[in-house]
């Protein structure tokens, strides 16, 4: 059981982060947007010109977190009711949610983080406790069927942040075998088969925060942190049985990396330069500086990244980022989302209030509560 604590610690880590940012750290002197949905000036043409800002749902967001796009004018969300939780559909104006038919409620510590959906919004894997068995289910939005991938024994699988391939095909976790060591699994959507590969590049002192798979199922991104604390990221062929890393990079604590394309991936090192590295002709381009986190669109040619508590966006050229606006400012963002078609952007994150300092009478900003926004391009 060497490994198996390190997991549960770190997935709670990323856990924490993803619903409180607790990672980064307040931001100062800052501009709050007002609550309510804004609308943008009419000055300019620019690419990504603010046309709504929306509050989503406002007056219930410490139960609810949305989780991504379904389509283009609707969330997923999770809500919490008492000790269970169940997933909800919520439509534009992202005013109100409706609970989702047809899914049994969210049970157990693994109700938030298990939760998945895919990136073209039609599938949410998750997981369920039943009688000390942890049972992982893919559930299609579209036609409401669901497929059980796997039943653990494990408490850890309940808490793995399952990741999907950027063509909703392939998914990947990380769970302990019988021999309480961690394992990969890779579940393939189209051929409804599920492979498992051992991480022997993985030490004693290691343990997993999460996988990436590629779109062809064939390579996978881990990244890892040690007794140092510095996350790493290895990238490697799926061969065999065995996970064999070719490619090794520090990343920031934000834990920020995305596949470009098969070839290609973007990240943000531990000196917070955004990166691009091509593994054809081991070449790793700088990309910008200072950034906290970014996401890219679906179709890669859009880029949203936030410098402080300010969020930008981009087109993505190659190696060069154009076009280059701010969005948004005065929230310190921990997830975003591009909507399908690329005219609307999610930001969770927590929000900052400014107010006078009791004894200096200084403006200070100091975090206030979870809060997320739509942000409607022209």
């Amino acid at each position: 059981m060497r490994k198996q604590a390190g997991l549960y610690v770190a997935v709670f880590g990323i856990f924490c982060l993803l619903l409180t940012g607790c990672l980064g750290a307040p931001r100062v002197e800052t501009i709050v947007m007002d609550d309510t949905p804004q609308m943008g000036s009419n000055e300019g043409t620019s690419k990504f010109a603010v046309q709504t800002i929306y509050t989503v749902l406002d007056g219930v967001r410490e139960s609810s977190i949305p989780v991504g796009w379904i389509n283009d004018s609707s969330l997923l969300g999770i809500s919490v009711d008492e000790s269970e939780g169940y997933l909800a559909r919520v439509n534009e104006p992202f005013a109100v949610q409706q609970k989702l038919t047809g899914l049994r409620p969210l049970k157990g510590e693994g109700m938030y983080n298990s939760v998945s959906l895919s990136p073209d919004g039609h599938y949410v894997s998750y997981v369920e406790t039943n009688d000390n068995e942890w049972e992982m289910t893919l559930h299609s939005l579209v036609e409401g069927q669901d497929t059980k991938i796997a039943v653990s024994q494990s408490k850890d699988v309940s808490l793995t942040q399952m990741t999907w391939s950027a063509n909703s095909r392939f998914f990947g976790y990380v769970d302990i075998d019988e021999t309480q060591e961690p394992v990969l699994f890779v579940y393939d959507r189209v051929e409804k088969e599920k492979k498992r590969f051992m991480i022997p590049s993985l030490q004693a002192d290691e343990m997993i925060l999460f996988v990436s798979i590629s779109d062809n199922g064939e390579e996978a991104l881990i990244v890892k942190q040690g007794a140092k604390k510095q996350p790493v990221l290895e990238w490697g062929k799926l061969s065999g049985d065995s996970f064999v890393a070719h490619d090794q990079h520090t990343l920031s604590h934000e834990l920020q990396v995305e596949w470009i394309h098969q070839d290609q991936i973007a990240f943000v090192g531990a000196d917070g330069t955004l990166y691009a590295y091509d593994q054809r002709n081991q070449l790793r381009s700088e990309l910008l500086h200072d950034v906290g986190r970014f996401r890219f669109s679906s179709d890669r040619k859009y880029i949203a990244y936030t410098q402080g508590d300010a969020v930008f966006a981009a087109s993505l050229y190659g190696n060069t980022l154009l076009r280059q606006e701010q969005i948004y400012k005065g929230i310190d963002v921990y997830d975003m989302a591009w909507s399908p078609n690329n005219s609307k952007l999610l930001l969770n994150g927590i929000k900052m209030v400014s107010k006078p300092h009791s004894q200096t009478g200084k403006i200070i900003s100091t975090p206030a509560e979870a809060w997320s926004s739509v942000i409607a391009f022209r």
